[in-house]
């Protein structure tokens, strides 16, 4: 991600977990979601590059989306902590508290 004062690489590590939504066309895969957050400049110009470590195996890069976070600003204890937080309003589509098993 190239951007303003936003220029570090946002990464992040698989899990070897199995996708078990039993809603999702990739369940029974190895195929996760993954976000990645970052601030645009304010003119809005940003380099989005999208890679993967070199290896056997395959990867896939499917149905990515760039979009405004709406959220609210996280309420904090008085220690500065957050358990969890979720408004409902701002979190990504399919995204949230709640993990749907059964499909049916």
């Amino acid at each position: 991600m190239r951007g303003g004062k936003d220029t570090e690489p946002k990464t992040f590590a698989t899990t070897p977990a199995r996708n078990r939504m039993a809603s999702d066309e990739k369940r029974d895969t190895y195929s996760q979601r993954a976000a990645i957050s970052f601030t645009a400049p304010r003119d809005g110009t940003v380099t989005v590059e999208l890679a993967a470590a070199a290896g056997r195996a395959a990867v896939v890069l499917d149905d990515v989306r760039v979009m405004a976070d709406t959220t609210a600003p996280l309420p904090r204890a008085e220690d500065g902590t957050v358990v969890a937080h979720d408004d409902f309003e701002g979190n990504q589509p399919g995204w949230g508290p709640f993990v749907k098993g059964d499909s049916g």
